[in-house]
């Protein structure tokens, strides 16, 4: 993990701190591509539910910490991120909502 001209290293120990807790989620899994990498997490099987994300910056990870599902909200209006289909992210979000507190 290295720095990006626009990320700071605040940034960073965030992102790091998401994914480990998103390594967890069950009976789903989340790929997330940012500008440092592509990453496949979770547990399930094809019967569960599937989503990807493309974190097109990384004060996405800072907006998520700091403002919870409001600052994923903004930071989405933002287009600091995507996904491929968001209904699914918010299924597996709240599925697996006592990883994220």
């Amino acid at each position: 993990e290295s720095l990006t001209p626009q990320s700071s290293r605040l940034d960073l120990f965030l992102r790091r701190s998401l994914l480990d807790k998103l390594a967890n989620i069950e009976q789903a899994q989340i790929s997330i591509t940012d500008p440092l990498g592509y990453y496949e997490l979770g547990s399930g099987s094809d019967e569960d539910l599937h989503a990807e994300i493309i974190v097109a910056d990384l004060s996405f990870y800072r907006k998520l910490a700091l403002g919870g599902s409001i600052g994923a909200a903004e930071a989405y209006m933002d287009k600091l991120w995507e996904a491929d289909d968001l209904t699914k992210v918010i299924q597996i979000m709240v599925r697996n909502r006592d990883l994220l507190v």
